[in-house]
Formats: C-alpha cells, sequence, structure tokens
C-alpha cells in the first residue's frame, strides 16, 4: 500500500479494501480515479482509495493516466547532529527538487541541496525513503515521487536559501527545534521523520 497526499489529504494505493476511507475506487474507472483526485484536492474528501488487481503495480499503473515526476532531496546533519531545513511559503520543509534530464536521483539530491541552500560541501548516504504527493498544473494532474537520502556535512559557513525557488531563509535545527518545526510542515515530512525514527529501518 502507498501513501499519497493531494494537497495534504491522504489517498490510498491498495490492492485489497480499506475500511476507514470515506470513498473507494478502481484503477480501471478513469473517470471515478480523476473524480476522487479533485474531491481530494478540493476539501471534498479527507482520504481516498484507489483498488488495484493483485497482479498490477500502482506506481507503474499511475503513469498511465497521470505524468510521473522525479524529485529527490536530503535530510542533512552536521557535527552538531542539527537538521538543516529551508523555509518556504510559510512552512518549514527540507530542500528537494526534480531530476533533470538523464540525471540519477543520488545525483540530483545533492545538486538540489546545494542549490536551495547555498551549501558547498555534503556527504551523500543511503536512501531513507520515498515519498508521494500530487498535484495540478493547469488542468492535469502530476504524480510526484521524491527519494529522500540521508547527507551528511562539515561545512559551518554561512547559508544562503535559493531565492528563485522563493525560500525565504536556511537555518540548522537541533532535536527541539526540529520537533516544533515539525508542527508546520507537509504531511511527507512528518511521514518522512516517523520512518527515520522507526527502530531497525
Amino acid at each position: 500500500m502507498y501513501k499519497v497526499f493531494v494537497n495534504e489529504r491522504l489517498l490510498l494505493l491498495s490492492k485489497k479494501k480499506v475500511n476507514t476511507s470515506e470513498r473507494q475506487v478502481h484503477f480501471s474507472k478513469k473517470m471515478t480515479v480523476l473524480k476522487l483526485i479533485e474531491d481530494l484536492n478540493l476539501g471534498v474528501l479527507s482520504e481516498g482509495v484507489i483498488l488495484f488487481d493483485h497482479d498490477e503495480e500502482p506506481l507503474i499503473k499511475m503513469g498511465e493516466y497521470f505524468k510521473i515526476v522525479q524529485a529527490a532531496g536530503g535530510v542533512v546533519s552536521n557535527e552538531l547532529d542539527e537538521l538543516l531545513f529551508i523555509f518556504r511559503n510559510g512552512k518549514w520543509d527540507l530542500p528537494k527538487g526534480k531530476l533533470e534530464k538523464n540525471e540519477g536521483p543520488r545525483f540530483a539530491a545533492v545538486r538540489e541541496v546545494q542549490e536551495e541552500t547555498g551549501l558547498p560541501q555534503v556527504h551523500c548516504g543511503k536512501l531513507l525513503n520515498t515519498t508521494y504527493h500530487m498535484y495540478k498544473v493547469k488542468s492535469k494532474y502530476h504524480f510526484k515521487v521524491t527519494y529522500w537520502y540521508e547527507m551528511t556535512t562539515l561545512f559551518n559557513g554561512k547559508l544562503k536559501g535559493q531565492v528563485e525557488e522563493g525560500i525565504d531563509f536556511v537555518r540548522w535545527l537541533n532535536t527541539n527545534q526540529t520537533k516544533i518545526a515539525l508542527r508546520n510542515t507537509y504531511k511527507n515530512i512528518s511521514k518522512l521523520f516517523n520512518v527515520i525514527r522507526e527502530p531497525n529501518d
């Protein structure tokens, strides 16, 4: 089962029925799928489910109806175990961005972190998790897949947010500050941190 957010509302991609959802539709019925996503985006529903057959891979099937956009970003820590956050559109977020042509997610993650924060040096570690959300461009929905990597840096100089990306500022946050920041962030970022905190992950 995949958790996808549509305007911060939960869309589940599942091969079996989910008892708690407000509406469930089968992927084969394109118009009902599009209506479900539109209703989530507008706030008519707070949760919905798209059902798939057992032999179908949901993420591949979604590409039949929607443009798939790949992105990558980093959860960056320094020598003080602080985490690197950006502040944009009134919310705390992590640096990330779309993959460029012929670019792999690991390389894109490092490039985007450096571009959005001004961080000149970073070491990219393991893939932490992948998050999913959908957004509307004009009249069409895009399905965004974001790969998140663990990163570290020894750099302790001044950082500057990428103005053209609408970043107000960049901050290193300690554990308590991170907890506060996560009260004002996107659900995919909260989900990412929940996965990071899980034992034996």
